[in-house]
């Protein structure tokens, strides 16, 4: 199985980067690629830039590389309580490229942030906008106060937390068959 694992976010030190790689990791034995949206680079989606501008090879190598996961984990960033300007502008190119550019895609949604409603506003927001271009978000986990309950070293250390993703994670396997 291959698992295509990123926080949406470009931020370098991103916490949901960290959390997403840290998840991915999880499903042991598969096959992970690890993205760094930075590796996207994209300006803000108009339709005056697409006209002016071609984009479609950067666009066209983040589709292709989603399309070789047979599980996405996704950790929403949120600026503001809402998705980061970054990743909406992903998905605003990659719609214009091909609109149905997750069609069939299973998704392990997450998020993460510093307070302590760990950054369910742009879960919230994924968890609509996503389907719509063809993705199926299997499950969702959000973790709050990052800083307090993850370590890189020892992952979630919260224990009633880290309960809740075990229990996350051996759903989402029931539901690929692993």
């Amino acid at each position: 199985m291959n698992i295509v694992a990123f926080g949406a976010s470009i931020s370098k030190n991103s916490i949901n980067k960290a959390f997403a790689h840290f998840v991915a990791s999880r499903f042991e034995g598969q096959d992970l690629n690890l993205l760094d949206l930075n590796s996207f680079s994209l300006p803000t989606f108009s339709v005056d830039i697409e006209k002016e501008h071609q984009y479609v090879a950067i666009v066209q190598d983040f589709i292709s590389t989603l399309q070789t996961a047979d599980l996405l984990v996704i950790s929403m960033a949120e600026h503001n309580r809402s998705m980061t300007a970054a990743f909406k502008s992903l998905i605003d190119w990659s719609s214009r490229v091909q609109y149905d550019f997750l069609k069939g895609k299973k998704i392990l949604l997450l998020s993460t942030s510093p307070g302590g409603f760990g950054g369910q506003h742009s879960l919230g927001l994924a968890i609509k906008v996503l389907p719509i271009f063809g993705a199926e978000i299997i499950n969702t986990f959000p973790l709050p106060k990052f800083y307090e309950n993850f370590t890189p070293e020892n992952g979630i250390v919260n224990g009633e937390l880290g309960k809740a993703l075990e229990d996350i994670l051996a759903d989402t396997k029931a539901k690929l068959e692993w």
